[in-house]
């Protein structure tokens, strides 16, 4: 069966390969992109086993290279340190390249060294404007500008990412994309809303038992901002509870590389609106604590954020 995705404003339509024009043009680009991977062009063909006399003869130090590279990306998740030296070992082996840029930037991602990560990303892409075409690479890159306060290039960073986020080959992380994105998107105001839900949604159609939580949080606020509020009402109660966004809050203090990446109070807005209707103390912390962060970045909800302030502090007194 067909479904569809809202993409700001646009239906795209995922499935089986169809009869129209424009499905069969989706699904070539996809296969196109299924194929993408950390691997550089460069080493495509010229694998350790495979590689001629012919290969090392015409780029001295090209096996060097693709070595510390794939050496580097499978330590990158367990030893961020370790991937970056593999990628200074590949750039030392053959130079002028990006796809050594763009593994020692995905490692300062997950070492929390952000505006570091982006001057590194900023480099690769003027060496290869295609040196993020990985979905995992460009996902790193959108963290990277939400955690440093570029919301607005974030955003199209995620629009591109999101039609992508099924090849990232874990649900998991496919969902905290659609999470991410949703959230994200909120904070160009209320036009963006219907987009937001529409990321929510799909999130919550695929979203594993482990992070369906925090989509159902996402969900609700979103429905919230766009005065749904008995939906949103459903969503958090849905939700069940605050235990896996506590944790992924504790994670985020903390510069764990895993932890969701959202604007400064919308984790805090999320937790809110679950606890709004069980626990009013805790909610009425949350919603103060949200409206302190939002107010740094001049989110354009901090008016609903205050109403659900005051809502709080009359159920508590």
């Amino acid at each position: 069966m067909r479904r569809a995705v809202v993409l700001g404003g646009a239906s795209l339509l995922l499935g089986a390969p169809g009869a129209a024009r424009a499905d069969a043009d989706l699904d070539v680009d996809l296969s196109a992109l299924g194929r993408a991977s950390s691997r550089p062009e460069e080493c495509g063909g010229t694998a350790r086993a495979h590689a001629s006399r012919w290969d090392r003869a015409r780029t001295p130090g090209l096996m060097a290279y693709c070595d510390a590279l794939s050496r580097g990306y499978a330590a990158l998740r367990s030893s961020p340190e370790a991937a970056k030296a593999q990628a200074v070992l590949a750039e030392h082996a053959l130079g002028g390249r990006a796809a050594p840029l763009v593994l020692m930037a995905r490692a300062a991602v997950r070492l929390g060294k952000d505006a570091d990560a982006l001057e590194t990303f900023a480099r690769a892409l003027r060496l290869s404007p295609k040196s993020l075409d990985a979905p995992g690479a460009l996902h790193d890159y959108a963290v990277a500008q939400v955690r440093t306060g570029k919301f607005a290039e974030a955003a199209a960073s995620y629009r591109i990412l999101v039609p992508r986020a099924e090849l990232l080959g874990d649900t998991r992380d496919e969902v905290a994309v659609l999470v991410e994105a949703g959230v994200l998107v909120m904070s160009a105001g209320k036009d963006a809303l219907p987009e937001a839900v529409g990321y929510l949604t799909e999130a919550r159609r695929r979203s594993p038992p482990l992070l369906r939580p925090a989509v159902l949080a996402a969900l609700a606020l979103a429905l919230d901002r766009s005065g749904r509020e008995a939906e949103a009402a459903a969503a958090a109660t849905e939700a069940g509870g605050t235990a896996w966004l506590d944790a992924d809050g504790k994670r985020a203090a903390s510069g764990a590389p895993d932890a969701l990446a959202l604007p400064p109070g919308e984790r805090e807005a999320m937790l809110g609106m679950v606890l709004l209707g069980t626990d009013r103390d805790r909610a009425l912390a949350l919603f103060k604590e949200s409206l302190a962060l939002g107010a740094e970045w001049s989110s354009p909800f901090l008016e609903r954020t205050r109403k659900h302030l005051d809502a709080a502090s009359h159920g508590r007194a």
